[in-house]
């Protein structure tokens, strides 16, 4: 180990990282689980299979910053 301060700040880095990982993959997964369980009175989706899956890529790419996280952290571990 070349320094037990790095060693740190790369494991709450990469913990937060995954954390965040973790809440937003839940949270896409939530919301278009309740967006197909809505149907109409003939048995059809009420909202089209298009819009639950760009619903879904909005919220995955608005938590891009866990990446951040996770490439400041494997930066501290490789120095």
């Amino acid at each position: 180990m070349y320094s037990v301060e790095l060693v740190n700040v790369h494991f709450w880095l990469a913990t937060v990282g995954i954390v965040l990982y973790i809440t937003s993959m839940l949270t896409a997964g939530i919301t278009q689980g309740l967006m197909w369980r809505s149907y109409d009175n003939m048995g059809f989706l009420k909202i089209f299979f298009l819009i639950v899956c760009y619903s879904s890529a909005l919220i995955l790419c608005d938590s891009s910053y866990r990446r951040y996280f996770l490439f400041v952290g494997s930066t501290c571990f490789s120095l």
